[in-house]
């Protein structure tokens, strides 16, 4: 199950880095050019950044092997 979890860990770790580098790129593309939709595009990209925070925590709660009662409260 470890393994599983630091395979995911790894994945959420490396999609937050994506989203936050298409972010700043498309913020500063919008801003640039002026586009609303280019801007729109950044935000998007900063709300998937702060959901893959979330399950970055709640993947490490589990990998650390924190008790079932942790595990369901930070479910």
């Amino acid at each position: 199950m470890q393994h599983w979890i630091r395979i995911a860990l790894r994945l959420v770790v490396a999609t937050m880095a994506y989203n936050f580098i298409e972010a700043i790129v498309a913020l500063y593309a919008g801003i640039q050019a002026d586009s609303i939709a280019l801007v729109g595009f950044g935000l998007d990209s900063v709300i998937e950044l702060a959901a893959a925070s979330v399950l970055l925590w709640r993947l490490r709660v589990e990998f650390r092997g924190d008790s079932a009662d942790r595990i369901a409260r930070a479910e």
